[in-house]
């Protein structure tokens, strides 16, 4: 289906050779290890429908009226009879949304609160889950399982990770960067929306912090009606053109890790 975009490329598009290179890296180091230490697969991919990433970004961005977007990594607890835990993902994990508003005065953003944190869910869409449950998902089943966080945060360092850092809690996106993925998703009419785990190999990317190398990150990707992940660069934009870049833009991903960066709900702004 042609695409009816116009205009540069969003601010988190990221090529589709440094997308296989973090994937791979991310499988070898972390899915794999996760997976065992567990004993069933570790997620890796959570698709959700257009319409519902949509409804997120409307709840966040226009209910909300948020500067940015903060998406914590979480983790299912086991049991699959609480609320909100799809079937057969208990004990894996998972990311929560929760809107962030900016403070002009320090140019740092703070976490909206106040009940306020979402999830895709498979079959329910956009869901908002009450604060406990999000601190809980977050910081038991996430920060201080031994087979999450801490076990994540060995990988990294065993790989020659900074010791001063854990693995990723977070990672921040300004509204303006989301709302150009918003529209991404929008102009080329995607039916799905992919939130995908993947990580920073440990090979320095130009651009991007070196603090970074061996970390957890969240990365999107756009599918068409026939389940094809759709590739932009191959879309036309209008009288826009694409350049010299690096083609291939299947991905978007640029957000702030926390590590290094602030995780106490403050985030400065780099």
């Amino acid at each position: 289906m042609a695409a009816n975009c116009s205009g540069p490329l969003p601010l988190m598009s990221v090529g589709k050779v440094t997308v296989l290179k973090r994937r791979r890296w991310h499988f070898q180091l972390k899915t794999l290890a996760l997976s065992e230490a567990m004993g069933k697969p570790e997620t890796e991919e959570m698709p959700s429908n257009a319409t519902d990433f949509l409804e997120l970004c409307n709840q966040i961005f226009t209910i909300n009226q948020a500067d940015g977007i903060r998406i914590y990594i979480a983790a299912f607890p086991a049991d699959e009879n609480e609320p909100w835990v799809p079937f057969s993902k208990g004990a894996t994990l998972t990311v929560i949304f929760s809107p962030c508003l900016l403070n002009h005065a320090n140019g740092t953003y703070k976490d909206l609160g106040q009940g306020n944190y979402y999830i895709l869910h498979p079959s329910a869409g956009c869901v908002k889950i009450d604060q406990p449950t999000a601190e809980r998902w977050i910081i038991s089943e996430y920060r201080n399982n031994p087979l999450k966080l801490p076990l994540l945060t060995k990988l990294v360092q065993n790989a020659g990770g900074d010791p001063a850092y854990t693995d990723t809690i977070s990672v921040f996106h300004t509204r303006e960067e989301f709302e150009q993925l918003k529209a991404e998703v929008k102009c080329q009419e995607a039916a799905k929306v992919v939130t995908a785990f993947t990580s920073y190999t440990d090979t320095a990317e130009p651009g991007v912090n070196s603090l970074y190398l061996n970390r957890l990150t969240v990365e999107f990707y756009l599918v068409d009606a026939n389940d094809k992940l759709i590739n932009i660069s191959e879309r036309p934009r209008g009288n826009f053109s694409v350049g010299d870049g690096e083609p291939d833009i299947i991905a978007f991903n640029n957000g702030n890790l926390c590590p290094p960066y602030n995780c106490a709900g403050d985030t400065s702004n780099p």
